[in-house]
């Protein structure tokens, strides 16, 4: 009897456990089903895209993204230098994610996929030589998932669950099918950096003082020339600069407004010398929008950058006496240029904020 019952047991073990793998396979199957609808049997390599083009549904919003000869910029922002790691991340994922079938009869039957008629952002890829690479439409998250995104193929009516925060990659964080791709979500904010061991001397030029800090053959930094009032601490100097060898802006302006920017003529100015003898300098300026300054990069050359006063501060505190002056006047808002600044804050990206300044 008790033979039985094992003998039984373990019949039933077994076929619980050919269930649980058909189940498995069969999901599998569907997956790699879903992918290969997505794209051809022979995907591309995301290293083949040469242009990105995302536009809204109403035709109004499009971002540009162009593979250039040192990197990726936005077409669509001035030409900007655009985030290399970011864009490689989004191609790999349109490219290369894992998808499944979750709506067969497409977006009339499946409304909270927000892909529509009328609704989506289209997403089109091109080559180096202009041709096309599989492209798609992005849609809505499904409500409490922030791990995947409904998309669907061109000319395909069918929509798929796609791996991955689509949506939040392209600066959509509102989950409505009206939210519009924005081009600042891209920017490359980092437009000055170094390593403190490959630095020799950093001079800031501010309204009432030059400031020298200079590295010695030990390797500490020290203050030479005009130092300022506060009492620095040892590695305090050094912590400072490793600060400011991750430098970041908060927006871009429009190059051709330059002459208006007050750039000709900066008001602080820092210079910083590499072993090499090379130099890279960072030219600040008062930005016309009421707060904050423009700067311009040795290292980007014809673009102009927008660093909210806030910013500046965190870069140069007053208490530490670099520039304890308030920063220089602006133009008012009503002389400032329609447009003069693009941008969106580091952690929100949803574009700017009250009277055109970003909010950090």
């Amino acid at each position: 009897m008790k033979l039985k019952i094992g003998v039984a047991a373990a019949v039933l073990l077994l076929v619980i456990a050919q269930i649980n793998y058909t189940v498995k396979d069969r999901r599998r199957v569907a997956i790699a089903r879903a992918a290969a609808i997505l794209a051809p049997p022979v995907r591309p390599n995301p290293s083949e895209a040469a242009e990105i083009i995302l536009q809204g549904a109403a035709g109004d919003a499009v971002v540009h993204l162009v593979k250039g000869d040192d990197g990726w910029i936005i077409r669509s922002l001035y030409d900007s230098p655009a985030k290399g790691d970011k864009v490689e991340r989004f191609l790999e994922q349109i490219l290369k994610g894992e998808a499944k079938l979750a709506a067969p009869a497409g977006g009339a039957a499946f409304p909270a996929a927000g892909l529509g008629e009328g609704e989506g952002v289209t997403v089109r890829l091109r080559r180096l030589d202009g041709g096309d690479l599989p492209g798609m439409a992005i849609g809505l998250r499904p409500d409490g998932d922030y791990e995947s995104t409904y998309v669907k193929a061109p000319g395909d009516a069918r929509i798929f669950l796609l791996a991955g925060d689509l949506r939040g990659e392209i600066g959509l964080w509102r989950n409505a099918s009206d939210a519009k791709p924005e081009s600042s979500i891209w920017l490359e904010r980092r437009i000055f950096s170094f390593t403190t061991d490959l630095a020799v001397n950093l001079d800031i030029i501010c309204p009432d003082r030059r400031i020298r800090i200079v590295r010695g053959e030990g390797g500490d930094w020290r203050f030479l020339e005009i130092a300022p009032e506060k009492n620095w601490r040892e590695g305090e100097v050094l912590e400072w600069l490793r600060k400011l060898a991750a430098f970041r802006v908060s927006g871009v302006v429009d190059p051709s407004l330059r002459s208006v920017s007050g750039l000709d003529n900066p008001t602080h100015r820092l210079v910083l010398t590499l072993a090499d003898g090379k130099q890279q300098s960072l030219l600040f300026g008062p930005s016309g929008v009421g707060e904050g300054m423009l700067v311009e990069s040795s290292e980007r050359p014809g673009q102009v950058f927008f660093l909210s006063e806030w910013r500046f501060r965190f870069y140069f505190p007053p208490q530490a006496g670099f520039c304890p002056d308030t920063l220089p006047d602006s133009p008012s808002e009503n002389t400032r240029p329609a447009g003069f600044y693009q941008g969106a804050s580091e952690q929100l990206g949803e574009g700017t904020a009250k009277n055109g300044l970003p909010t950090e």
